[in-house]
């Protein structure tokens, strides 16, 4: 899939609930991914490490992330020009074909990438503390969520800071309704995960699954290489 694109600068400072002005001085210096010297916050979340999520920068992305979803959310549905242009701004990677039914809800944006003919439907949240990397043509049912983001158990390390950890789901998935896929997650290409599930382990490509936690229910005939799938979205 294609690489993020280039960086801006950030904020120099964030307080409290912003004003018209702010969100638009936001919305202009905010990465879509932030450069980061070694070992910053931002640095050590991409790299699977403790980090602490209220740092300065990240809370930056967040309030630039927020108001990409806000103009996406709430934009008259027939002005699909500006929806879509809400979702590059928002989304790390976007290939063509990629739809997303509002309401959609993500903590940066920029570490969701997206290959083409890939399907949101409603009310999904995708937490992306981590890269969250999903293939072509995938579906996904209302309300399915996606975690990244995860905690310590030890409480007293828990409350220094919180991990993060990718989910990688391949071409050709379907994941049915309210279905939760858990952090440091691999979904192999071809496969379906029932409604409802709760994916807690690597998914091995072309299976179904099913139920809380997640188990093998049958396989699913693998794709004949030489005959190309079809799209039926619009390309944007």
């Amino acid at each position: 899939m294609p690489e993020t694109k280039a960086n801006e600068c950030v904020p120099a400072s964030y307080s409290g609930a912003p004003d018209a002005a702010s969100i638009q001085s936001i919305k202009l210096q905010v990465p879509r991914i932030i450069p980061s010297p070694p070992n910053t916050e931002a640095e050590k979340m991409l790299a699977g490490q403790l980090y602490n999520c209220m740092d300065l920068a990240l809370v930056n992305a967040r309030v630039f992330a927020k108001t990409c979803l806000q103009r996406m959310n709430t934009q008259d549905l027939t002005d699909v020009d500006t929806r879509a242009q809400a979702l590059m701004d928002l989304l790390g990677t976007k290939e063509t074909g990629v739809w997303i039914e509002p309401p959609f809800y993500c903590d940066y944006g920029s570490n969701i990438h997206m290959g083409e003919a890939t399907y949101v439907n409603v009310n999904c949240t995708f937490l992306d503390g981590a890269p969250i990397r999903i293939g072509k043509r995938c579906f996904f049912g209302p309300k399915v969520s996606i975690y990244t983001n995860t905690h310590p158990i030890d409480p007293y390390e828990r409350a220094l800071g919180d991990y993060s950890k990718p989910v990688t789901i391949g071409d050709d998935c379907w994941v049915g309704g309210s279905a939760i896929i858990l952090p440091g997650i691999t979904i192999g290409e071809g496969s379906t995960i029932g409604a409802g599930s709760v994916v807690t382990k690597d998914v091995a490509p072309y299976t179904i699954v099913a139920g809380n936690p997640a188990r093998k229910i049958k396989d699913v005939p693998r794709i004949d290489s030489d005959k190309p799938i079809p799209s039926r979205f619009i390309m944007y």
